[in-house]
């Protein structure tokens, strides 16, 4: 059986870890490239963070719900740092990938031009953290909700 290919029941734990969480976590994985507009970015993260959510929750269980997620990544964090350290790494790529796609939409007059890209993508990036941890004690993030309010920033800081 298993422990033909797992020596021990943590090495098959931190497996399972790498495959239904880092690997679906990691951004150069999650969400494809974008080379089009900031609009279109925004489309392409809430389809990656929709199959993430699909993937993650379907897979393994159909029962389990965001908060059953955030307890095994919090538990797995405390016991093992180096995928906390995993974790932090994916935030910064990600909150990158904000940056970038704004700063592109700023230099092709998309974006107006007085915004300040940092504080605009961290605003985008917490957004979504912030909806998934309070969406978790209800029952899970509505990827669609998301796109609602991400397409509302997305009028305050568009060039008219």
């Amino acid at each position: 059986g298993l422990f033909n290919h797992f020596k021990t029941k943590e090495e098959l734990f931190k497996k399972a870890i790498e495959t239904f969480f880092l690997n679906k976590q990691d951004p150069d994985l999650k969400f494809k490239k974008s080379e089009g507009t900031f609009l279109n970015f925004i489309d392409i993260f809430i389809d990656g963070v929709a199959q993430t959510m699909a993937s993650l929750l379907g897979s393994v269980d159909p029962s389990l719900d965001s908060m059953d997620y955030f307890r095994l990544l919090f538990d797995t964090v405390k016991k093992y740092p180096e995928y906390g350290k995993s974790y932090v790494g994916f935030n910064k790529t990600l909150l990158s990938l904000w940056k970038e796609n704004l700063d592109r939409g700023l230099k092709s007059g998309e974006i107006k031009s007085d915004i300040d890209t940092t504080l605009i993508a961290e605003m985008f990036h917490y957004t979504y953290y912030g909806d998934a941890v309070t969406s978790a004690v209800e029952e899970r993030l509505d990827p669609q909700a998301l796109k609602k309010r991400y397409y509302g920033f997305y009028e305050l800081i568009r060039n008219k």
